[in-house]
């Protein structure tokens, strides 16, 4: 079945249970989001990554009161159907989710070694060294845990996102830099805690801004890298 004609079948379920497809997505992009899947005698659809499936059902739908998702097979972005009203989705909102999280699709952090959870990098990469905590450069949470949803966990937990800080004592580096993530800065925003006033910058942006506190704060841009 091509993509075209596995994306009609989608949309017709799509709008059979609801769901309102916005004009500008044509079948065949939905045919190359989805996969159609018999379970018994019933069709049914779900996104072609698995993956980005697993993790909204880690951290509940009901968070982000998700409707339905699309997302590409092979390491793109992570496009979101959201509820709004009874149901329906509109172009505008769609547009407005799609703008918010297509940068999925250009987060790749070449040269590094990325792993799918914080604890698959430590057995991979070890632990800090004495003294030191393993410092994310973008943080692995970020506003309301959704960082890994976001930029995807190999991204978040890799060795071009990770450094072995000094972070054991008050005062350290890592205790500073979190702290600062943890405050009010009025230069980004006069009342959001930074980790919020940053939460819909690109992962660039983040990494980028990451890299300046940190140097802010003394590092010298060399100490603690993981090669």
């Amino acid at each position: 079945r091509s993509s075209k004609s596995r994306g009609r079948i989608v949309k017709e379920m799509m709008e059979e249970s609801v769901f309102v497809v916005p004009d500008d997505v044509d079948n065949e992009t939905l045919g190359n989001l989805f996969k159609l899947r018999s379970r018994g005698r019933e069709l049914t659809f779900e996104p072609a990554n698995q993956d980005f499936w697993d993790s909204l059902k880690v951290i509940g739908i009901s968070l982000l009161d998700i409707v339905a998702v699309i997302s590409p097979s092979k390491g793109g972005g992570a496009f979101l159907f959201v509820k709004n009203g009874a149901g329906k989705v509109t172009a505008a909102s769609f547009s407005k989710y799609l703008d918010d999280l297509k940068r999925i699709s250009t987060t790749t952090l070449r040269g590094g070694r990325g792993h799918k959870s914080f604890d698959a990098f430590k057995r991979a990469e070890g632990n800090a060294s004495p003294g030191n905590e393993l410092h994310h450069i973008v943080e692995q949470k970020g506003h309301k845990g959704l960082n890994e949803l976001k930029f995807g966990k190999t991204n978040i937990h890799n060795t071009k996102n990770i450094i072995d800080i000094p972070g054991k004592e008050a005062g350290s580096l890592h205790k500073q830099v979190t702290g600062y993530y943890n405050s009010i800065d009025r230069t980004i925003h006069p009342t959001k805690k930074v980790r919020e006033a940053i939460k819909d910058w690109s992962f660039k942006e983040q990494y980028d801004f990451g890299i300046k506190k940190l140097k802010d704060f003394g590092w010298d841009g060399i100490t603690g890298l993981i090669n």
